[in-house]
């Protein structure tokens, strides 16, 4: 059980870390002066 526990408290941290990233760019953009923000999944809709 303790695998378990300690595999999911992994995936968790690698999701937070996804997750970071993600606020770290929007960040980067907004100082940038860029404020529009599209999700990766928005624009390969249109493509």
């Amino acid at each position: 059980m303790e695998k378990e526990v300690k595999e999911v408290l992994s995936n968790i941290q690698c999701q937070i870390d996804e997750l970071n990233k993600k606020v770290e760019k929007a960040i980067l953009t907004s100082n940038n002066g860029n404020y529009t923000y599209t999700s990766e999944s928005h624009n390969n809709d249109k493509k």
